[in-house]
């Protein structure tokens, strides 16, 4: 559960900047209002993500699902992790 937990709250911190960001949309600019939906919206995306993992855990754990591995680019998810806590680290 700390793992879970620990997951949801990095894409909960960056929804949460992001929000508070936008509430100020009277001093950003056209494109940076835009950034900071796209963020949002991986933000979203994200806790979809992770919501369908916990779906498929529950079924590895009770054996109903058989995993193949496969390799992944890992280069692809590190460039959208970066691009979703941006507003963090900014």
């Amino acid at each position: 559960m700390a793992t879970i937990a620990h997951e949801l709250r990095t894409p909960l911190a960056t929804l949460h900047a992001s929000r508070e960001l936008l509430a100020e949309y009277h001093t950003l600019s056209l494109e940076e209002v835009g950034q900071l939906v796209r963020r949002l919206q991986r933000g979203v995306a994200w806790l979809d993500c992770l919501s369908a993992n916990l779906a498929t855990w529950s079924a590895i754990e009770t054996e109903r699902l058989v995993l193949h591995r496969a390799p992944v680019p890992v280069d692809h998810w590190i460039g959208l992790a970066l691009e979703l806590v941006q507003p963090l680290l900014d």
